[in-house]
């Protein structure tokens, strides 16, 4: 009988063990898709922005330039890639003092 215990809280440990590692990975799941849909999202700004019109007026005043520029060492390639091509060419705007 003493055995049959110990063998059914072993069982019993393990069974909790399973269940806590499953929930675990549901939690990690849902955190690689939501980091997944964050990051299109993120692209699809990068390239509304890309596509506005803008004036060195509107750059200077909003300082999207700051934010945009730390994005450039997002740790997804493509965004990394997309806010860089969006500074250099705002940076030739201003120097140019034309619209983008």
């Amino acid at each position: 009988q003493r055995l049959h215990r110990t063998l059914q809280d072993a069982i019993s440990e393990e069974e909790g063990a399973a269940a806590e590692l499953e929930r675990a990975e549901a939690v990690l799941r849902r955190a690689a898709a939501r980091a997944k849909a964050s990051r299109t999202a993120l692209a699809e700004r990068l390239d509304e922005l890309a596509s506005r019109p803008l004036t060195v007026t509107v750059l200077e005043k909003t300082l999207i330039g700051v934010t945009v520029n730390a994005l450039r060492k997002h740790a997804t390639p493509a965004i990394a890639a997309k806010s860089e091509r969006l500074v250099r060419g705002w940076k030739t705007l201003v120097e140019g003092g034309k619209t983008w």
